[in-house]
């Protein structure tokens, strides 16, 4: 599959944006792993840190699922994704994935866009109406930003970080 790239536990820091809810910097991890029938495992975390720059109390949380979709071109390749978070949002999302670079058959430099498709929510969830996702390979860090739209606001850039890989993913593949 074109995401196997994902595959593994990845953990750093990231920013959000000023004026959005919740801590400025964090910490935070994505662990994508293999759940069969060509679907992979989406779960992620955010920390908000210490004086001393260590995750302390865990402020979000969302999991789902990944999988490729139904055309697939050269490098490009579509990709369907579902996932919820515990503050009461559900959002299927669509996106494109592209290998950018290959060395030993091991993907070097990848990227996926993903724009949602659909958003449910509860009635205390944010007023989340939309978003857009960026995830990129490059030199073994995986970057990533998010774009939020609101029923009161356009799309705006929420919040971005920079991971490293903790886990192979051979191991994340088990």
């Amino acid at each position: 599959m074109g995401l196997r790239w994902l595959l593994g536990m990845w953990e750093g820091t990231g920013q959000s944006a000023a004026g959005v809810a919740g801590p400025a910097a964090f910490h935070s991890r994505l662990h994508i792993t293999a759940a069969g029938q060509g679907l992979l495992r989406h779960d992620a975390s955010r920390w908000a840190l210490t004086a001393d720059a260590e995750p302390a109390e865990l402020v979000a949380s969302e999991s789902g699922f990944w999988r490729a979709g139904s055309t697939r071109e050269g490098t490009l390749a579509t990709v369907e994704v579902v996932l919820t978070d515990g503050e009461g949002t559900a959002a299927a999302w669509t996106g494109i994935t592209e290998v950018l670079g290959i060395d030993a058959e091991a993907i070097t430099s990848a990227r996926v866009r993903l724009v949602t498709d659909a958003v449910a929510r509860t009635p205390t969830a944010p007023p989340v109406a939309g978003g857009e996702r960026l995830y990129g390979l490059f030199n073994g860090t995986l970057m990533w930003t998010e774009d939020v739209a609101t029923d009161d606001a356009p799309l705006v850039n929420v919040r971005w970080g920079q991971l490293s890989r903790r886990e192979s993913p051979i191991d994340a593949d088990r």
